[in-house]
């Protein structure tokens, strides 16, 4: 988590951007993914969706899952991993949400042990790391993840 005060940043199209309200107030987690909505996100929002996580996916979903990608980074939260995706801090008067199976995940990842889900991380794919990433087929397999 960033300490409050985080100056104005340019998002990627060059426009002038003020970090949301909460940035001033609380605390929160900064990512640098590609899309501005998921920049900042409130950490009171992120602990309550990690605990509003269902323990396993329905037999349409693909989340919660195991965390597979290695090696392993240092992560807060004791092995066997789980990783849920988290869906954007609420702003300017929108309700708060939880991924729900047949959403688009988005790039932001909690990874958390199923036994204590006080104890928790929060990554990003990282566009930075992409060329680190394993190609099977053609295809970009299990990219890279960075702690926010």
């Amino acid at each position: 988590m960033l300490p409050q005060g985080q100056q104005n940043a340019v998002d990627p199209h060059g426009k002038d951007w003020m970090p949301p309200e909460f940035t001033r107030t609380g605390s929160y987690y900064r990512s640098r993914v590609k899309e501005t909505e998921y920049w900042y996100l409130q950490a009171s929002d992120v602990r309550r969706q990690v605990q509003q996580a269902p323990a396993k996916a329905n037999s349409r979903g693909r989340y919660p899952v195991k965390y597979g990608n290695e090696p392993y980074q240092s992560l807060s939260a004791q092995q066997l991993f789980t990783e849920f995706p988290i869906m954007r801090s609420p702003q300017n008067g929108l309700a708060p949400t939880n991924y729900a199976n047949g959403q688009k995940p988005g790039p932001i990842r909690a990874f958390y042990n199923e036994g204590d889900r006080m104890v928790f991380d929060v990554g990003y794919h990282d566009p930075a790391r992409a060329s680190e990433c394993k190609q099977v087929e053609g295809q970009d397999e299990k990219t890279p993840f960075s702690l926010a």
